[in-house]
């Protein structure tokens, strides 16, 4: 990744500039040796572009490294694999990405060097890189990268294909229930206000709710976009998106579903690094970089915080709201033992082997309890609707 600082020289001149580097500490130190006075340095956002192509970045770095170790395995040259991967590109921003790689290695760049200059490659893709060419086994690095990465591609995809129906559902019976009130509701209570009738409490209530609908729609609409635009500054903000977390992972199925996406987010990367010979305090600062919870963020930054002070691996008080009893205690095992890479390579396996079938046990509840909530609602209606009607008829005989 990027990293962006602001130097000052002797005569207090300031100076900012881009750094690729994995961490914080890696670029400070390249700074320092440079001899530059650090005022700031901050990871350097991704483009606007990159930030559209988001839901894609993943299966783009997947499809990339996997015809890439294709052809490395077949003994074709970096180099020269690159070209191939250009010439049979379509996209443009992915075809402008391989222009530069083949660039900047016919300059003497290292690959690893020269995949850090790219936002779209994350720092656990740039440090495992950097692992394979310094070993001399790139070809099988990039093979377990390209089974990690098509694994979160195919688990996001069944997570989307999952919620694809519910959502629809979701916004079907929206669209309907605001024709009924806006249109179907408003003839049929002015035909019950012809009859002199007493209305059920429930019609009453239905009225008066369709009324003010009705006179306030552009108020509603606006007080709506209002709060969905105060939670999304909220959601950007740290304490926001902790608070949200936190919210989340204390709803009984939802926190359930989120608490196993957070166990994989944290154990799949680490247990890659560790398996590749990376020391656990490297691992840890590069997975705070990657994860996007900011719940994770906080138990990695405590668990780096307490091996620099020799106690151990302590995540702090929400250490049980995200991982189980089962999990925290086996990584104590394995910090006493010393045999905590192979505890951490036994969880991600044991996650691995039962995520996929927890998941889709966990959002084949939603489209139930979507059914369930509108049938409420539209059965309201319909009983409110229905009663006045019995009323009528039986007023007539």
């Amino acid at each position: 990744m990027k990293w962006q600082y602001v130097e000052v020289d002797k005569n207090g001149i300031k100076t900012k500039g881009v750094l690729p580097a994995l961490s914080e500490k890696e670029a400070l130190d390249i700074l320092q040796k440079e001899g530059k006075f650090v005022l700031s340095l901050k990871p350097l956002k991704d483009s606007v572009f990159l930030s559209h192509i988001v839901f894609n970045k993943d299966k783009i770095v997947a499809d990339f490294t996997e015809s890439l170790a294709n052809m490395l395995s077949a003994g074709i040259p970096l180099v020269n694999s690159l070209e191939i991967l250009f010439q049979e590109e379509r996209t443009a921003y992915m075809k402008n990405v391989l222009k530069e790689m083949i660039v900047e290695l016919k300059k003497g760049k290292s690959f690893y060097q020269t995949i850090m200059s790219f936002p779209l490659f994350p720092s656990l893709y740039s440090a495992m890189v950097r692992v394979g060419e310094e070993t001399g086994k790139l070809k099988e690095v990039l093979k377990q990268l390209q089974s990690y990465t098509r694994k979160n591609v195919e688990l996001r995809e069944n997570i989307l294909s999952s919620l694809y129906y519910p959502v629809f559902l979701m916004g079907l019976s929206m669209f309907t229930l605001f024709y009924l009130v806006l249109y179907v509701l408003p003839q049929l209570f002015e035909i019950f206000k012809g009859f002199d009738a007493k209305l059920p409490d429930m019609t009453i209530a239905l009225m008066q709710t369709v009324s003010f609908v009705q006179n306030y729609f552009v108020w509603i609409i606006i007080f709506l976009f209002g709060i969905i635009f105060l939670i999304q500054r909220y959601m950007k903000t740290e304490k926001g998106r902790k608070a949200i977390e936190i919210g989340i992972l204390k709803i009984p199925k939802a926190g359930e579903l989120y608490r196993l996406l957070l166990n994989i987010d944290f154990f799949k990367p680490l247990s890659l690094m560790l398996k590749n010979k990376i020391h656990l305090n490297s691992a840890l600062e590069i997975l705070s970089q990657v994860v996007k919870s900011v719940v994770l963020q906080n138990l990695i930054e405590n668990i780096i915080a307490s091996l620099k002070k020799g106690e151990g691996i302590q995540m702090g008080e929400k250490g049980p709201l995200v991982f189980s009893n089962s999990t925290l205690q086996m990584l104590s095992i394995g910090d006493k033992s010393g045999k905590l890479s192979d505890i951490i390579a036994g969880i991600e396996e044991r996650i691995s082997e039962k995520s996929a079938q927890d998941i889709k046990r966990v959002l084949v509840l939603i489209e139930p309890i979507m059914i369930l909530a509108i049938g409420l609602v539209i059965g309201f209606i319909v009983m409110s609707a229905l009663l006045p009607i019995y009323s009528i008829s039986t007023m007539a005989r």
